[in-house]
């Protein structure tokens, strides 16, 4: 028997909620029903008697009184089983490269899925070589290994033990609070200070890099039209038009003019990862951090440190934490794997039509309108809202678009990693958490990540206050030159670092629930992050969206509450599959 609102049982019957009851003489009161006094009461399962009442019964506390000495060493047993393990114990990328030139079976994606999911989520230890206990120099020792600041000569940290310690909030995987921020030196030959970064989510990152090497591709098409029409200026506009990085113009000689090129790097690969925009794929953004942020040196990092330009595997502890070996690169390709398929955003909107949250019509009203003025203001500029992309299928090493998202040094070193075998799976399909991106007849896809993949000048109050960074290659390395037909103006003229006060435009879906905001964290509420786009009294170089924030902050508060309401609407869930 179900009682309504306010109300509650009592025997059988539904009565007030919060209603004394007295019982008679003779009888007591047993879970809200008079009852003779000394009848036996039965519990259910799960319950227990306490006075006359029927309760839960009380979890007991629980502790390990023992400790794993390798967090790794967890993953034994199931990498043995699928006879995936190499020489030393880890996953071996030799099988994956094996199960890639077949159509690989669900056990063995999901075994991936799940090998990747771990390395997120495992606390490292000594045993493992978590941390750094040598400079970079490979010579001065630390003190500790872990730091919250970057220590003698290193980019960032270590400062974790686990991906988790920081990709936490709202779900895992996803960003952190201001206590995650880490601090980085992109420039750790030159004293200085440091940048200030919050923790980025992951979500829809394997969609991100799929629309990143569509977009790419086609700016490669559009160069070789300016190599095939001489001394014509070509505009450098993809994805339907929407994204314009400029114009390039070569002569007849194949030398090309990159002076017009904007928002992204004169070699012409969009970079979708980081704060930045210096990263161009999630192999080369996990491996990064996971030796940046925990120390822990996959065989890819450690061999392109102690052999750079080379194509040899050198065992040394190059972190000096007596680990040589930390992770293997099949364990990188599984942790790819597993980071491209995470939850794709959502909408509250779109939740309440699956009938898995409520949203009240007044509430719908204030989103729809708050979309429409987000666009009024000029917001969705930059923040785009919609792309479609050409494949659901993310690829592990990828060819696509000329091979610019493979990690070219790599596939030297390692026979097993290579994009003429690559693994592959489907973002629509794989069951895991929900949800997922729908897949059209055709096998394209649309999406709605609010971002341009473009970098903009912020302003002189936004940027970094330290040091510039250089965007990667896919290999991880810095790009220091410029492409080699440049032009002898674009020599003297462009340069490929980054500016101090450009960012990438960062993708708005699950920004409703996943504060603070702003590249640092700096803004503790969404209303902060938009004015903080632009300052009240702009100077001699404004902010590319000081008109949007100016807009925004002519609005009467209703009206900035139904833009507020529209961003929040984009969230951040995590669902399991049907």
């Amino acid at each position: 028997m179900t009682c309504g609102q306010g109300t509650m049982l009592m025997g059988n019957n539904c009565v007030p909620a919060g209603m004394q009851v007295t019982c008679g003489a003779g009888t007591m009161l047993s879970s809200g029903e008079c009852v003779p006094t000394g009848m036996p009461v039965e519990c259910g399962e799960g319950t227990e008697l306490s006075g006359s009442e029927c309760v839960p019964v009380a979890e007991p506390l629980e502790f390990e009184l023992d400790e794993e000495e390798s967090g790794y060493a967890e993953l034994t047993e199931v990498l043995e089983v699928m006879a995936a393990a190499d020489a030393d114990g880890f996953l071996d990328q030799a099988v994956i490269n094996t199960w890639a030139t077949m159509t690989p079976s669900m056990e063995q994606i999901e075994f991936l899925f799940d090998h990747g999911d771990e390395l997120t989520e495992i606390s490292f230890t000594e045993a493992d070589g978590v941390g750094s206990l040598l400079m970079p120099d490979g010579v001065t020792e630390l003190p500790s290994r872990f730091t919250r600041v970057p220590t003698g000569g290193r980019f960032t940290g270590p400062n974790a033990a686990s991906c988790l310690s920081c990709h936490f909030s709202p779900i895992g995987n996803s960003g952190g609070p201001a206590v995650a921020n880490v601090m980085q030196d992109p420039d750790p030959g030159t004293p200085g200070l440091f940048n200030v970064r919050q923790t980025i989510s992951i979500q829809g990152g394997g969609l991100i890099q799929i629309l990143a090497e569509d977009m790419t591709a086609e700016l490669q098409t559009l160069k070789q039209n300016a190599l095939d029409n001489p001394d014509t200026a070509v505009a450098l506009k993809v994805a339907d038009g929407q994204v314009d990085y400029g114009t390039i113009t070569c002569d007849s000689q194949g030398d090309c003019n990159y002076e017009s090129v904007v928002g992204i790097s004169p070699d012409l690969i969009v970079r979708p990862m980081g704060w930045k925009g210096n990263f161009p794929t999630l192999r080369g953004f996990s491996s990064d951090a996971g030796f940046g942020e925990m120390g822990m040196q996959s065989d890819e990092v450690r061999w392109k440190q102690l052999d750079p330009g080379g194509n040899g595997k050198p065992t040394d502890d190059g972190d000096g934490d007596g680990v040589g070996r930390e992770l293997s690169v099949g364990d990188v390709t599984a942790l790819t794997l597993y980071l491209s398929l995470q939850e794709m955003p959502t909408t509250v909107i779109e939740l309440a039509d699956a009938g898995l949250t409520t949203l009240a019509a007044a509430d719908r009203t204030l989103i729809t309108e708050g979309e429409t003025l987000f666009g009024t203001l000029g917001c969705d500029g930059c923040h785009v809202p919609e792309f479609k992309i050409s494949t659901t299928i993310f690829q592990e090493p990828t060819a696509r678009a000329n091979n610019a998202f493979e990690d070219v040094d790599l596939v030297a070193r390692d026979a097993g990693y290579t994009s003429n075998t690559p693994f592959e799976v489907d973002l629509s399909a794989f069951p895991a958490d929900e949800p997922r991106v729908v897949k059209e007849t055709d096998g394209t896809a649309i999406i709605r990540p609010y971002t341009d993949l473009k970098r903009h000048f912020m302003g002189d109050h936004l940027a970094d206050d330290a040091k510039a960074y250089f965007p990667k290659n896919a290999s991880q390395f810095d790009v220091t030159l410029l492409p080699e037909d440049a032009d002898q103006a674009s020599q003297n003229n462009v340069v490929t670092q980054i500016p101090l006060g450009e960012f990438l435009t960062p993708e708005l879906w699950g920004v409703g629930n996943s504060g603070p905001w702003m590249h640092d964290g700096r803004a503790t509420t969404l209303r902060e992050a938009i004015l903080q786009h632009g300052v009240e009294v702009p100077g001699g170089n404004p902010s590319e969206a000081q008109g949007a924030r100016d807009a925004f902050a002519a609005l009467g508060k209703a009206d900035q509450d139904k833009v507020i309401a529209f961003l929040k609407n984009l969230v951040l869930v995590e669902m399991s599959a049907p």
